[in-house]
């Protein structure tokens, strides 16, 4: 898995057992990039609908829908010709890691990648605890604390109760195929092609594909676009350089072709993104 999508933000918790944040993004245009964290997340999607890759699993959510987002699961999201209301419930699993009755059994497997909850979730009775949740939090408090830590183990022991993923693909590890993540993670600023990198590392073209989109839920081609995109929206936010400069640094050579799909990205030019973070 590529440590440049990690997401490397540090989640200000304040004392509390989760971190709610409302998100409303219009159609057609990137809920969030392309990353993944160490953390277990949960979307309730509140209106319209969302079509959200989860490591090699692409869903669509609509109204009413949960998303589970397990620990280290790459994945990232964009809206069709809708657009897209949900809240997101942040919480570290490892909090739970040392009850001696659950920790050892459920909670390091999830943390580990050796348990899967399935992505996409239609259940009333769990929508009513993330509801309760999203309540308590409002209200903070010793109170509030206490009832939300009692709700999400309610509701992770429900999920691991019912959703469980049987599919094996998502705990299987390639530390071969890691070289490859760590190596375009590395280089995506430069000429990459699947051809060149099947040669590099040993790999038959076809299965190379196969392989690449197994291990990301994309292909190639679109992950390295999502590495460039990433970097030119940073370097864009933090210094002054030309557009036709930071596009050759992400490593497109044609400027008009990096500005139309930056735009097709993040649904404004580099310009106004550059003025939205001034």
């Amino acid at each position: 898995m590529g440590n440049v999508l990690k997401e490397m933000e540090i989640i200000d918790y304040g004392n509390f057992p989760v971190k709610l944040l409302k998100a409303d993004t219009s159609p057609n245009r990137n809920c969030f990039p392309m990353h993944w964290h160490d953390r277990m997340e949960i979307l309730r999607i509140e209106e319209g609908r969302v079509n959200i890759n989860c490591g090699n699993t692409v869903i669509t959510a609509q109204k009413d829908d949960i998303v589970i987002i397990n620990c280290k699961q790459v994945h990232f999201a964009r809206t069709g010709d809708e657009g897209v209301k949900y809240a997101v419930i942040m919480f570290e699993l490892s909090r739970f890691l040392e009850n001696e009755f659950f920790g050892d059994i459920y909670i390091r497997q999830l943390l580990f990648k050796r348990l899967k909850i399935k992505n996409l979730i239609k259940d009333d009775e769990l929508l009513n605890i993330l509801d309760s949740i999203i309540k308590y939090g409002k209200i903070r408090g010793e109170l509030s604390a206490m009832m939300i830590e009692g709700k999400i183990l309610e509701f992770l022991a429900m999920l691991i109760d019912r959703y469980v993923d049987e599919d094996e693909s998502y705990m299987a590890s390639d530390e071969k195929f890691t070289g490859v993540l760590d190596y375009v993670d590395e280089h995506f600023a430069e000429d990459l092609n699947v051809p060149m990198l099947a040669q590099m590392f040993g790999y038959d073209k076809s299965y190379f594909c196969r392989k690449f989109k197994s291990q990301t839920g994309v292909t190639c081609g679109s992950y390295v676009n999502s590495l460039r995109m990433e970097a030119a929206g940073a370097l864009l936010r933090k210094n002054n350089d030309s557009v036709s400069v930071i596009a050759a640094r992400c490593g497109y050579n044609d400027a008009n072709y990096f500005s139309r799909s930056f735009k097709k990205t993040y649904g404004v030019t580099p310009a106004q993104w550059r003025r939205l973070y001034k």
